[in-house]
């Protein structure tokens, strides 16, 4: 199983946006699977209601990543996944009007986006995009991206995290044999067909920037769902970068 760092965030039952995270260093994607050999399927994943164990008092965070939660455990049990419904619901109620509106701090940049490090209230948050441009996947530099325009007509170009969407896209090259470009053709014309949810975040600023906090899609979320119930665990068998 894959070792790449993962981002993973949710809503306790009165709402609080919380990303767990390890006390020292990054998850990984085996935090995301059962850790019974027999059973092959994640216990983490979109709209899955699970319950972790995190410390009882949220220590001190750093904006603008005030979601941090720190692990005191690596335990976590799935109950069961939302509805169709519920999802609709959750997304609505985490719901910002415009990309801009999520963070409570100064957006820098041109399309691309960033945050100071330092600042903000928030790091994550959901939009309903007025439009969809078009979907980019250039498979020999690993860059996905997204380009739309929030309800405050301004338009961005993402980086896309999220990791289903991008393992469908690299198992579909796998599986058809289409060209990147076609692949991404085809994801556009689906998405612009359907009511699209787009949950923005923030990435953590590295090294090469210290001060910048970019601006990043973590998940893609389209109702009737653009996966038709699968999640990225469907489509990580033929990827050399995130199977055993």
């Amino acid at each position: 199983m894959s070792k790449l760092n993962v981002c993973v965030a949710g809503y306790t039952e009165d709402g609080v946006c919380i990303r767990p995270v390890l006390p020292r260093g990054p998850l990984n994607e085996k935090w995301l699977w059962s850790e019974t050999p027999s059973i092959k399927e994640p216990v983490v994943r979109p709209f899955a209601v699970v319950e972790i164990d995190v410390l009882d008092i949220r220590p001190t965070t750093t904006p603008p990543h005030t979601e941090d939660w720190p692990l005191r455990t690596f335990q976590r049990v799935s109950h069961r996944l939302l509805t169709d419904d519920q999802r609709k619901n959750l997304l609505r109620e985490t719901l910002y009007r415009s990309v801009e509106d999520i963070f409570g701090a100064t957006l820098y940049g041109e399309v691309r986006g960033y945050v100071t490090a330092g600042d903000g209230q928030r790091s994550l948050g959901t939009i309903e995009p007025k439009g969809i441009w078009k979907v980019h996947f250039d498979e020999k530099y690993a860059t996905y991206r997204l380009y739309f325009v929030d309800r405050a007509e301004k338009w961005y170009d993402l980086a896309i995290n999220d990791m289903a969407l991008r393992d469908y896209l690299y198992y579909s090259r796998i599986k058809t044999g289409k060209s990147p470009h076609e692949l991404a053709e085809e994801m556009t014309a689906n998405l612009k067909t359907k009511q699209v949810y787009l949950r923005i975040g923030l990435a953590r600023h590295f090294p090469a920037q210290p001060d910048r906090c970019y601006l990043q899609i973590t998940g893609v979320y389209s109702f009737p769902d653009y996966l038709e119930g699968r999640c990225f665990a469907d489509f990580v068998i033929d990827n050399p970068d995130i199977s055993d």
